[in-house]
């Protein structure tokens, strides 16, 4: 996309570029020293003339000399190159402009010395940067000296791989290559192919001739075009698309849903079938997925039947409803007070339900008659974007003593605070006689001591050498049995692993030091002495390491805890109840963060904007919300029951009247695009329910601390207060550790056990604290059943569910 390799040296590419631009500059000011002077002349005449004949608003004079004095320094000068013409001087200075500026009844000819201010910006930005050339320069021989090293070293990753077969399927020996592959492997069968790049697919293409459609051979592509959205990874929709048009009349559909209910299926379709329109009636005129153009789709949305669940999600007033939107009408949340508030009211509806015993699966029962099974934390899944809206959620569940696990962690341990401790603990352990290093390590936070303790160390003289002793005794362990037997016997001897499981965020605390003991165990396998540890565990804090997998954050644990999730990593799997607690989150492109723009025509071919123009970040911030439709169609269709989506408006940029929610995927199927105020959300969002009746709508309320409700003790995964030690089995006199540390193990499940919540928390028991807790899932229709206190309350109704 930057060009073929310039084998040209550099200083001749400048001096070229050099010559050719002073060119171009030239002939672009030709004859604007007197075209400013005439345009000058013809503005002082009209004024003569007809003082009100001119807008002085609009022509004002401190303006006019700014605009004027630009153009005509840059002319006279042969060494200028930017021409800095400020304010609106572009957009006024032409004959368009200068009519604008008239007053009402006065308008005059204008002169064609204003003629040419629009075609000196389009010459002048026509003119490439030479940074832009030295960046193409750079790149290509980048790019030729990595190959060159490869092959000088016999090197090459799977990229090359694929580079290496297409170039000779394209070759001069290309048709015989193809003929030995096709008679090896006549049928191909590809899974996932709306995730295939353009050189996968033209490697495909090439072997078996998809538009040819040769009987002799078979290509099977099995895709859901809905769920590409891995274009980070170098998957193209419009791959999948050329597909599409080469195998026209050999599609065939697989219209059946296997993992959700009948009712979340419904309720998705009726989603995305508002944006769609159905037979040709309704719809935005892009249709769901944006890709409509007048008459032809090649992108449409089709809905799914459903197979059904034998199970349902049952609660005190019956069956849930399968979707529910929650929204507020707030117009005053920035980006951090959206995330906050959309947890917490995420946070407490997930609380709720797992205070209620009367919450879980119905299903039938082998015998007969209905067996009713729990709702637990492990059912549950949230699903967002990135860390910060991960830590929003997971915070909001630490106040409710509910734990989570977030999947998709891909921080470094060595960044964490604990590492920092444990470097404290390696001086001060090596050290044990420098009060200075041993002071720093017990007063850390990892460590825990009380202040009462660390101020007892400064008085009495016992307990300080008491300390010493026991560093002393850690040094011996290090010397004799490694590092990491060293930092376990510690870790125990502090009374980290019952202190830390108490403590909200305690077990990634303890992950994290298991973790660093067994990475210093590992490298110490290679170092020299204590001494060259620490420098080495020192660099790799500070980031001078090489990074790796091993040190990625472990997960804490995930059974029995409420999963935290990215869309993208949740892909393919599913869970019974999934909360999309940040449904309308944005992500607007924009210039600042970027060196460059890559996007894709109409026609699937690709290109790189270095000037970062108007017309790229247009095509780039399409194809990102195009992406974004089809993430928020892979997170619908994760749930199996019951799907919570949290809708409010994110303002633009601090502004109370502009917001972003329809630059979100949501945001685009409720509006089709069209900017919308806060207040009117819940209207369109009730146009986009339809008549589905497994779709529920709630608006939030303010958040107040006094609603959050606390998670019973029984959903609390518990752990045994004690790791086993390493033995003289585990690790022997080299220190090398031929096993991996214990983890915490968690007791028997807590599902089906209920444990009411007393005090404070069992206000959420009450009728009142019901009626408040399940005002998300308002009443379904046909209550009349019911009792008269269930009818009046506001409750959920069924749920349903996609692939």
């Amino acid at each position: 996309m930057l060009g073929a390799h310039e084998t040209e040296p550099l200083a001749a590419v400048l001096a070229r570029i050099d010559g050719k631009q002073r060119a171009e500059l030239a002939r672009l000011k030709e004859g604007w020293v007197e075209r400013v002077e005439q345009m000058q002349a013809w503005l002082a005449a009209q004024r003569e003339r007809n003082p009100k004949c001119l807008s002085a608003g609009k022509l004002k004079p401190e303006s006019e000399a700014e605009w004027f004095a630009a153009p005509g320094a840059w002319a006279r000068d042969p060494d200028s190159r930017e021409l800095k013409l400020k304010g609106t001087g572009w957009t006024r200075l032409t004959v368009e402009g200068i009519e604008d500026a008239f007053n009402k009844g006065c308008a005059v000819p204008v002169p064609d010395c204003f003629a040419g201010t629009a075609p000196l910006k389009a010459g002048l930005d026509a003119m490439e940067p030479v940074k832009h050339a030295l960046v193409r320069h750079a790149a290509t021989h980048i790019a030729a000296r990595i190959a060159e090293l490869k092959a000088r070293n016999r090197q090459f990753g799977f990229a090359d791989m694929l580079a290496r077969l297409k170039d000779a399927l394209e070759g001069p020996n290309g048709e015989a290559l193809r003929r030995r592959i096709v008679l090896q492997y006549p049928i191909a069968m590809v899974d996932e192919f709306q995730d295939t790049s353009p050189e996968q697919y033209r490697i495909f293409d090439l072997l078996y001739r998809v538009a040819d459609n040769d009987a002799a051979t078979g290509l099977f592509l099995i895709g859901d075009p809905k769920q590409s959205i891995y274009g980070f990874r170098g998957a193209d929709i419009h791959s999948y698309l050329a597909a599409r048009r080469a195998t026209e009349g050999r599609h065939y559909q697989l219209g059946t849903n296997y993992r959700s209910t009948a009712a979340l299926v419904e309720a998705v379709n009726q989603l995305f079938a508002h944006a769609e329109g159905t037979k040709g009636q309704g719809g935005h005129p892009a249709g769901a997925f944006r890709f409509r153009r007048g008459e032809v789709n090649p992108l449409p949305f089709e809905p799914v039947a459903a197979a059904g669940h034998k199970a349902r999600l049952v609660g005190v007033a019956g069956p849930y409803q399968a979707l529910t939107l929650c929204a507020s009408e707030r117009d005053d949340l920035g980006s951090d007070e959206y995330r906050d508030f959309l947890a917490q009211h995420c946070a407490e509806h997930i609380v709720t339900l797992l205070n209620d015993e009367g919450v879980g699966f119905e299903a039938p029962a082998a015998g007969g008659g209905t067996r009713f099974t729990r709702l637990i934390p492990a059912d549950i899944a949230i699903l967002v974007r990135d860390r910060k809206e991960a830590a929003a959620i997971r915070r909001a569940l630490e106040r409710r003593k509910v734990r989570s696990v977030y999947l998709s962690d891909k921080d470094s341990v060595v960044e964490s605070d604990e590492a920092r401790d444990v470097l404290r603990w390696l001086h001060a352990v090596a050290n044990p006689l420098d009060g200075v290093l041993v002071r720093a390590a017990l007063a850390t936070r990892t460590a825990g001591l009380p202040l009462e303790e660390l101020a007892r160390l400064t008085a009495d003289e016992a307990a300080w050498e008491e300390r010493v002793e026991q560093l002393k005794n850690l040094h011996a362990c290090w010397q004799r049995q490694g590092v990491l037997a060293m930092l376990r016997r510690f870790i125990h001897e502090l009374e980290l692993p019952a202190r830390l499981l108490d403590e909200a965020g305690g077990e990634r605390r303890l992950t994290n030091l298991l973790h660093l003991a067994e990475l210093l165990q590992e490298a110490s396998r290679h170092l020299d002495g204590e001494g060259a540890l620490i420098r080495w565990f020192a660099e790799q804090i500070e980031g001078l390491g090489e990074g790796g997998d091993e040190l990625v954050l472990r997960l804490e644990s995930d059974a029995e805890l409420v999963k935290v999730i990215t869309v993208h990593k949740s892909k393919g799997l599913e869970y019974p109840l999934v909360y999309l607690p940040f449904a309308v989150t944005a992500r607007k492109t924009e210039r600042k963060m970027a060196s460059f723009f890559e996007f894709a025509h109409e026609d699937g071919k690709r290109q790189i904007d270095l000037a970062l123009s108007d017309e790229a970040l247009a095509a780039v911030d399409r194809a990102r919300l195009d992406e974004d439709l089809r993430l928020l169609y892979v997170a619908l269709t994760r749930a199996r029951h019951f799907l919570w989506l949290g809708v409010a408006a994110l303002s633009n940029r601090g502004s109370t009247k502009s917001n972003l929610l329809h630059e979100s995927a949501l945001g685009y199927l409720a509006t089709g695009g069209t900017p919308v105020p806060a207040s009117a959300l819940a209207e369109h969002l009730d146009r986009l329910r339809g008549g589905c009746q497994d779709i529920a709508l709630h608006t939030l309320p303010h958040w107040t601390a006094a609603r959050c409700s606390i998670a019973p003790s029984s959903m609390r995964p518990r752990w045994r207060r004690r790791l086993s030690m390493p033995t003289s089995s585990a690790t022997g006199r080299s220190g090398r550790s031929r096993r991996s540390p214990a983890t915490p193990s968690r007791r028997a499940d807590a599902r089906g056990r209920g444990d009411p919540v007393r005090g404070s928390a069992g206000a959420a028991r009450s009728a009142e604290g019901r009626r408040r807790a399940l005002a998300p899932f308002p009443a379904r229709l046909g209550t009349g059943q019911l009792p008269a206190r269930a009818a009046r309350m506001d409750r959920p109704g069924r749920l349903r569910h996609h692939p």
